[in-house]
């Protein structure tokens, strides 16, 4: 009589290391079965790895692992020393693109949950999307000789939304056209305004909504509990948590989101550094890349953005310090994605700039700015996505 198969913590370890092109073999058949060459998959993380690490090293003079975004770069104006009326500071173009342009680097709203613009004046409708089900469903193809063949369902389903206003005001003392031109002040505040317009859509989209279980299908949600988390509990099992929750999600990943607590939780855990240690190049510390390239994730981002809460006292991290989300992220507005931020199409992607004179404060009046969108965040398939929360004590 044969013996039974002994499987020890030593066995599972070894069916769970890389395969030859660095990702967990349970991983890239998964891949496989949504139709993703896993190997073509690897080779584009590893194209997006060295690009990475190079834009790591140039900005911190060493390969930090965390991935940087490329954002938008503003455009150096150049002022002229000119005279202007109250009136002239409302060159709307400019302001506009003043304030879309005061979006920061750390900012990644924009990359979990695309803009889509809708019409103005479309605060309550919907748009559509490639259904879920539809080209997999079972439909009766058996044709009569006279009859008529089954219709199919509906390639497209619908997403409705209700928009909400949002936007902050501001002023610049005209006198202050002694110092500098009052284009410039007007400008500069916009910047100003527009970065705190954007911080509070950051927190909406990210913190908020990102970061919400209750956001993801209950399968799609994983809660640890004490001695499962990742840095030092005792029956942490990291890569059964990720096997679990991508296995639940109906489309391959994009991102990873991490805070820069949740990263550092993640590289203090064994089994995954013994599984990725030996990568060549992450100088002895697991590293983004490696983490990305084992789960078949393209982009995994670390964030460390910060913000002072309500009537706080010191800066928190906007990113969850205590939960790794997980996205399909598709920014072609007809196909589906884990959310999109739904805009009304105005101004610059949206952001509206309005200035005004007002003459009645100080001895030459101010100049009024408020800086504002209609937006919603809208989650479109909550299985486009899972959250592992508890994952650092």
């Amino acid at each position: 009589m044969s013996s039974p198969l002994i499987v020890d913590s030593a066995q599972r370890r070894r069916s769970a290391m890389p395969n030859n092109f660095g990702m967990n073999p349970a991983i890239a058949e998964r891949l496989a079965s949504f139709g993703v060459d896993p190997r073509e998959l690897a080779n584009r993380i590893a194209g997006n790895r060295e690009a990475m690490n190079a834009r790591a090293e140039a900005a911190f003079g060493s390969a930090i692992p965390v991935t940087v975004h490329p954002r938008r770069i503003p455009v150096q104006r150049q002022l002229s020393e000119l005279s202007l009326d109250p009136s002239d500071v409302s060159q709307q173009m400019l302001l506009n693109e003043s304030a879309l342009g005061s979006f920061e680097d750390s900012f990644i709203q924009d990359e979990l949950a695309p803009v889509q613009l809708v019409n103005p004046g479309e605060r309550l409708g919907k748009f559509y999307v490639s259904s879920r089900s539809a080209d997999r469903a079972q439909v009766d193809d058996t044709l009569a000789s006279a009859g008529r063949a089954t219709r199919v369902p509906s390639g497209l389903s619908s997403v409705e939304f209700s928009l909400q206003d949002y936007g902050l005001e501001s002023d610049v003392n005209d006198q202050l056209d002694m110092e500098r031109p009052r284009l410039e002040n007007v400008v500069s505040e916009t910047e100003r305004l527009g970065q705190l317009v954007f911080l509070q859509q950051e927190l909406r989209v990210v913190r908020t909504g990102i970061f919400t279980s209750t956001n993801y299908a209950s399968a799609c949600r994983r809660a640890l509990s004490a001695g499962y988390n990742w840095n030092g509990g005792a029956n942490a099992a990291p890569v059964a948590d990720m096997h679990a929750v991508i296995a639940a999600m109906d489309a391959p990943p994009t991102h990873a989101v991490f805070s820069l607590e949740t990263w550092q939780a993640t590289q203090q855990n064994m089994e995954l550094r013994e599984m990725l240690l030996s990568h060549p190049g992450n100088g002895g510390l697991l590293a983004a890349g490696d983490f990305g390239m084992y789960f078949g994730i393209p982009n995994v981002v670390v964030n460390r953005g910060q913000y002072m809460a309500v009537g706080g006292s010191s800066m928190s991290r906007i990113v969850s310090e205590t939960a790794l989300a997980i996205l399909h992220v598709n920014p072609d507005p007809q196909r589906r994605s884990f959310a999109r931020q739904i805009r009304m199409r105005n101004g610059a992607n949206g952001i509206v700039v309005t200035t005004w004179f007002d003459k009645a404060p100080g001895v030459q009046g101010f100049t009024r700015i408020k800086v504002a969108h209609t937006s919603q965040f809208k989650v479109i398939d909550n299985r486009y996505g899972g959250i592992i929360t508890g994952m650092r004590a």
